[in-house]
């Protein structure tokens, strides 16, 4: 349903703007009317159009926009005349609208100079927070610098290990070797303890005839059962150091192994066995 609004704004409504923003709002809604200064320093807005859409209108004049303030309005709806066209400002004399587009000028400038001084409070901020930044990525670069020092310093150390992991398993494979031809001496001497033990059943078998000799012979076996456990001691050390071996133990293995046969030949040579 049309209606007629007629609305007096108090406030800081006068040489701000505000009958410009007035009706400018009230174009963008269809409105017709007019909007004028009165001398009290009020406002007087009158439009016809329909009723929400005159509400629309009272809720855009709440919410005026700064420099202008509205502090109060009174408002009084009404019939329409249907005398408006369009929706206008009713002007002043020439000397009271120059002097309020100077205050509204002046108005305007004050809130852009506010807006400029916060604007550049929040600049200093920033360059301070820019140089906080700074100082912090100067930190982290140093940091870095010494990361990548210390990684340096582990690939090289990786390095070395690496050689020294290869030195390890070259001698490793060495005394692998050492090994199998210490089995394969084993196997040797099991072989020819094997043939003792033949030729000490022939020597029982004989026994009957070799009487006399008896006495002799126990000693010898006493001599030769007593270099077996004097061997088979050595023997076991030998393998009990061999699971330790380190880098200087090549020449220690060579010698106990060459002081093991020379023992071996002096107990065959004591029994008599041909080497």
């Amino acid at each position: 349903m049309a209606a007629r609004a007629e609305i007096v704004v108090d406030g800081d409504v006068q040489g701000v703007g505000f009958r410009y923003y007035v009706r400018r709002e009230a174009r963008r809604l269809g409105i017709t009317g007019y909007v004028e200064n009165l001398e009290d320093g009020t406002v007087k807005v009158v439009g016809e159009a329909g009723e929400e859409t005159l509400k629309q209108l009272v809720e855009k004049i709440k919410a005026a926009p700064p420099p202008a303030r509205v502090v109060s309005l009174q408002l009084r709806y009404g019939k329409p005349t249907g005398e408006f066209k369009t929706f206008k400002i009713k002007v002043g004399e020439l000397a009271e609208e120059l002097v309020e587009g100077f205050s509204t000028g002046a108005a305007y400038f004050e809130i852009m100079f506010g807006k400029q001084d916060q604007m550049l409070a929040k600049q200093d901020i920033m360059i301070g927070k820019q140089d906080e930044m700074l100082k912090k990525q100067d930190i982290m670069i140093a940091k870095q610098d010494i990361m990548i020092a210390k990684q340096d310093l582990m690939l090289a150390k990786q390095d070395e290990m690496l050689k020294k992991q290869d030195v390890m398993i070259s001698k490793q494979d060495e005394m692998l070797k050492k090994q199998d031809q210490m089995l394969a001496k084993q196997d040797i001497m099991i072989g020819k303890q094997d043939e003792m033990l033949k030729k000490q059943d022939i020597m029982i078998a004989k026994q009957d005839e070799m009487l006399v000799k008896q006495d002799e012979m126990l000693k010898k076996q006493d001599v030769l059962i007593g270099g077996q456990d004097t061997m088979m001691g050595k023997i076991d050390v030998l393998i009990g150091e061999v699971s330790g071996l380190r880098r200087d133990l090549r020449s220690l293995f060579e010698e106990r192994i060459v002081r093991i046969e020379r023992d071996i030949a002096e107990i065959k040579a004591r029994l008599g066995i041909g080497v």
